[in-house]
């Protein structure tokens, strides 16, 4: 039973998980109520369906360093895959995501979910930071079932409180690097090097950089010192979320606008390099942005 190579941490502290390896399991980990002080680290997931995953209930202080992730397939019949690195619920005290190779190279024709996923509700203080991980082939041709290679969304219809870091990142070939989603706020995207984005029919963000849509709130944004290129569509993509500041990234070669923003007001766009795009800089339907040494 694939099922059974898994573990399963509740109610526990201080609980270290390293050099283990699965292999044509259904998933490596899940965290519930309860597992604090976890520590996940130097694992080898080989063709997992998903990875390590928490539950939706609050837990203290969680480490995902230097694993190994070949995502995709453990059954026979080709399913596609489930996120690899989950983070649900809510956090308290500082989650850590960092190191790991995450490479979902199963067939294109199936169902791909997200290399790492953050839904970050009420955050008790908390931390999420996303750092100097390499991350590819996060990529379908099945629109519907595609998703982002990172992707960051609050929970239960409310602003995430928690402040989430995502930096220093290698993300190839996949439908959308890094997208923001609903109720997101509180964030830093800095020095992530996002090199192809590959555009498919039925999902929206694809071809996209960084794409960002916080479905109205002020994002509290902080988008710097990044290089895009070679994307289908544009390279940063700001749409109904306001607040955000868009400083000194590199955007390159990428097939439509170097930084594209509808929708969304009081935004800083400044000293951003964009070249070899459609367009430079366009902006659609918004009020009070301040352009200045681009």
């Amino acid at each position: 039973n694939a099922e059974q190579g898994r573990i399963i941490v509740q109610t526990s502290d201080g609980v270290e998980i390293c050099h283990n390896r699965w292999e044509d399991t259904a998933g490596a980990a899940f965290m519930q109520t309860g597992a604090d002080n976890v520590k996940f680290h130097h694992n080898d997931i080989i063709r997992t369906h998903s990875g390590i995953q928490t539950s939706g209930a609050i837990f203290t202080n969680l480490e995902i360093t230097d694993n190994y992730f070949l995502g995709h397939i453990y059954q026979t019949v080709d399913v596609g895959s489930d996120d690899q690195i989950a983070i649900f619920g809510a956090a308290s005290g500082r989650v850590i995501i960092s190191g790991n190779i995450i490479d979902k190279q199963g067939s294109t024709a199936y169902n791909q979910a997200r290399a790492i996923s953050i839904t970050a509700g009420d955050g008790h203080d908390s931390e999420i930071i996303v750092s100097n991980n390499n991350i590819r082939n996060v990529i379908t041709t099945i629109g519907a079932s595609a998703r982002a290679a990172i992707e960051i969304s609050g929970v239960n219809g409310s602003k995430t409180t928690t402040r989430v870091i995502v930096s220093d990142n290698v993300i190839t070939n996949c439908n959308c690097p890094l997208y923001v989603g609903a109720y997101s706020s509180n964030l830093l995207l800095s020095g992530n090097n996002i090199n192809g984005a590959v555009t498919i029919s039925g999902f929206s963000q694809s071809g996209r950089g960084i794409a960002v849509n916080t479905g109205g709130l002020d994002a509290e944004l902080i988008i710097a010192q990044n290089m895009i290129s070679l994307c289908d569509a544009n390279g940063i993509e700001i749409v109904s979320s306001s607040e955000a500041v868009i400083l000194g990234n590199l955007i390159k070669s990428n097939t439509a606008k170097g930084i594209y923003i509808d929708s969304s007001n009081d935004c800083v766009v400044s000293g951003n390099l964009c070249t070899g795009n459609q367009d430079g800089i366009f902006i659609s339907n918004s009020q009070r942005l301040s352009l200045t040494g681009n």
